[in-house]
């Protein structure tokens, strides 16, 4: 499957990773992908280190992510970090690894089972100062065959001494056209419905391809909901009028994903006093908690927040 990304930044990375194949060693140990939150910078890069580390991948790449989407505040990337901290809040079905910067320098320093090792850091900007510096002599003395390849869509929010010594490479947003035309051409969704999921998927490839798999009708209902939900945030409408709404949505089915909508605005905009009750939400409806309670207090949470 082709992966959706701008040209310019395929072509970048086309050379920048044809250059460490044909010359067998990383000439630039640390490289920093900064730009828009909607420029897929993690999902691109795993796509190119499949390729460079072939089959030793599971063994070779170590992928820090950032699950402040699923734990319902930020998360902060340490020096140490405690055992069970984060992990423990997650769902089952996460094959999670919390480690902190002096994990991390461990991990680099031991040999390779294939030819390189490679580390990818989501979102740099949420080390902690000292994390920062512990990162900073790991860049300084490289190991041979390293890469440390890391995310951000907040590069002035970061030390100075980091961002100075990396290999800036720029990632421009994904338009919602762009996803439009990746459903059309890799799963054959019709022009008009690939514009609708486009404009609900908050540019999450994986979430456009699960609208992709409902009808059409459902999918124009979802975002005649979400329309009115922005409404009524933006007029801030009642306690009963939110309520009615999650009703609605509700009796056609479309709860669930009418939460992951409400998750990912919730994140984009920082607001993690909503990102946590959307995700207690989702624990209670895992857990069989009766849905209508569910959404009672989830509205009580918004309009009273």
């Amino acid at each position: 499957m082709n992966i959706v990304m701008n040209d310019h930044t395929k072509e970048l990375l086309t050379k920048l990773f044809w250059l460490i194949n044909d010359n067998q060693t990383v000439s630039h140990p640390f490289w920093l992908f900064h730009g828009s939150k909607h420029s897929w910078k993690s999902t691109i890069l795993q796509h190119f280190i499949k390729n460079l580390l072939g089959d030793t991948m599971y063994a070779d790449f170590l992928h820090i992510q950032d699950f402040s989407l699923e734990i319902g505040k930020k998360h902060t990337l340490k020096v140490e970090q405690k055992k069970n901290e984060v992990s423990d809040l997650l769902a089952k079905e996460y094959d999670y690894e919390d480690k902190g910067v002096r994990e991390i320098k461990e991990w680099i320093a031991r040999s390779p089972l294939g030819t390189y090792k490679v580390v990818l850091l989501e979102n740099i900007e949420r080390m902690t100062i000292s994390s920062a510096n512990a990162l900073l002599k790991t860049i300084e003395e490289p190991w041979e065959n390293r890469l440390i390849l890391a995310t951000t869509s907040s590069l002035s929010s970061l030390l100075d001494t980091i961002a100075s010594r990396a290999l800036l490479i720029p990632c421009r947003e994904i338009t919602t056209k762009k996803i439009s035309d990746w459903l059309q051409r890799e799963w054959a969704v019709t022009h008009d419905d690939a514009l609708v999921i486009a404009q609900l998927s908050q540019w999450k490839i994986g979430f456009a391809k699960r609208l992709s798999d409902t009808s059409q009708e459902q999918t124009s209902s979802l975002l005649s909901y979400w329309k009115e939900y922005k409404q009524n945030i933006l007029d801030k409408k009642s306690l009963v009028s939110l309520a009615k709404l999650f009703e609605k949505i509700n009796k056609a089915w479309m709860f669930s994903d009418f939460l992951e909508l409400m998750h990912y605005e919730s994140v984009e905009h920082n607001n993690w006093l909503l990102t946590d009750a959307i995700v207690q939400s989702k624990k209670y409806i895992e857990r069989n908690v009766n849905t209508d309670s569910v959404m009672t207090l989830l509205a009580k949470k918004i309009a009273y927040r």
